[in-house]
């Protein structure tokens, strides 16, 4: 039986965050990217890229935040058309207010456990 790789992604001014896990709370990966993709389809080729890494259906959030008029990239714009379910992965969005402080761990990507818990939450 084929499993899930759980994927959150939260674009913002000092980048774009993304943390995949798997439904044990195992991470898979986490990264800081630049905040706008350079090729409209990077998004979706991420999610691809993963699902046939892990050999898993990839469930990913995009994370919007609702107090702001823009979002300040074109990620929501340039993948517009992958929301919904698609061959290797799924992908919904999800409005948030909260700011976590960016606290710099060991691998100096900062924090990730507001995604975490999105993660957490969605899986419930």
């Amino acid at each position: 039986m084929m499993t899930e790789t759980w994927m959150a992604i939260r674009p913002g001014k000092q980048g774009t965050r993304v943390l995949a896990v798997q439904p044990s709370g195992r991470t898979v990966m986490k990264a800081r990217l630049s905040t706008s993709p350079t090729h409209p389809h990077a998004l979706g080729a991420l999610l691809e890229a993963v699902a046939l890494w892990q050999g898993t259906t990839v469930r990913a959030v995009l994370v919007a935040g609702a107090g702001s008029a823009t979002c300040g990239t074109s990620l929501f714009r340039e993948c517009f058309a992958d929301f919904g379910h698609l061959p290797l992965y799924e992908l919904s969005y999800t409005s948030s207010d909260r700011r976590e402080p960016i606290v710099r761990g060991r691998d100096g990507l900062g924090g990730f456990s507001d995604l975490r818990r999105l993660l957490l939450v969605d899986a419930a």
